[in-house]
C-alpha cells in the first residue's frame, strides 16, 4: 500500500506522459490506481491528454491516507 500511496502522490505532484521511464518503472501501480479510478488519462472533455493525472477520487484518496492535506 506504501508503495501504491507514493506513486499516487508523486502523479498528484508531476503528472507522467504514458511513455515516461517513471510510468514503465510502475505499471502495475499505474494500472491498480486507473482501475480504482485514483487515476485518469482523460481531460475534461474525455479527450486522451497523453499524460496520467490524479482524479478527486485519487486526491481524496490520499487525503484519508494522511498523504495531503
Amino acid at each position: 500500500m506504501d508503495e501504491y500511496l507514493r506513486v499516487l502522490f508523486t502523479m498528484k505532484m508531476e503528472p507522467k506522459t504514458f511513455k515516461s521511464n517513471y510510468a514503465r518503472d510502475h505499471a502495475p501501480e499505474i494500472a491498480e490506481a486507473a482501475s480504482r479510478g485514483h487515476l485518469t488519462c482523460l481531460n475534461g472533455c474525455g479527450i486522451n491528454s497523453g499524460v496520467w493525472t490524479v482524479t478527486a477520487k485519487g486526491t481524496r484518496f490520499l487525503k484519508q491516507h494522511g498523504r495531503i492535506m
